[in-house]
């Protein structure tokens, strides 16, 4: 059994050129690498469970809630993402089994996204961003391991799930009660989509947009989180 979890932090600086290529190569790269050492073993892994992410439908804000059979986007996290799963499923092609994890934004008591979020909002500066209206798509961190644990005990072959908690909140849900949760206000207006496009460029887009993503299959196949609402996750990490 292999767990491929490698891939350049998307958010770590601006997409120019070099960055982008980084992001393509640190997962593309990667599976390409595990592949070809299996593909040289005589006794081959059963299974190869790989994260991939959201960003496969899109950086789009739509009434549309994604499902696993939707269609990809056109943009460039979409782009990276469906070369990236392109390269896990060539492991069928080696007769070793597979499973893909669309991965929301991880939500950790330690590091991660979380720690670039509440620090604003412990600050007293805390807002929502752009409009304000993009879902995030998210998923409590042992709820994420429960899931690779899950799909490791049940034989789901060549399959493809979103790894989402089932509530759709935007991004203005998401700060009001984070910061309600470590009882500071939240009292300035929204940060501007243009001002976040001038600083960071194209990367922006993973900040100001982000539609509603279905968890239904791996529920229906007998997966229960343990974190369904991000306010259970917050009253267990603050309270």
């Amino acid at each position: 059994m292999i767990i491929h979890l490698a891939g350049e932090n998307i958010s770590a600086k601006r997409w120019d050129e070099k960055q982008k290529e980084k992001i393509l190569n640190s997962r593309v790269g990667t599976t390409e690498l595990i592949y070809n050492a299996v593909k040289k073993c005589v006794k081959k892994p059963v299974k190869i469970i790989s994260a991939s992410a959201v960003g496969y439908y899109g950086a789009v804000t739509t009434d549309r809630i994604f499902i696993e059979a939707d269609p990809p986007g056109t943009d460039f996290l979409s782009d990276v993402v469906i070369k990236w799963e392109d390269s896990v499923k060539k492991f069928g092609e080696l007769n070793v089994d597979y499973n893909l994890l669309r991965l929301g934004v991880v939500i950790s008591p330690r590091g991660g996204a979380l720690e670039k979020m509440i620090t604003p909002v412990k600050y007293f500066v805390g807002s929502p961003i752009g409009t304000g209206r993009q879902y995030m798509p998210w998923i409590e961190i042992s709820d994420l391991a429960r899931i690779f644990l899950f799909l490791i005990e049940n034989n789901r072959e060549r399959e493809i799930y979103n790894a989402v908690a089932p509530e759709h909140i935007d991004n203005r849900q998401f700060t009001k009660s984070l910061a309600k949760a470590i009882k500071r206000p939240m009292i300035f207006p929204p940060v501007p989509g243009w001002l976040l496009r001038l600083i960071f460029g194209e990367m922006a887009v993973i900040l100001t947009e982000g539609s509603r993503v279905s968890s239904a299959k791996l529920f229906n196949e007998g997966f229960r989180f343990r974190y369904d609402k991000i306010g259970e996750v917050f009253k267990a990490y603050f309270q």
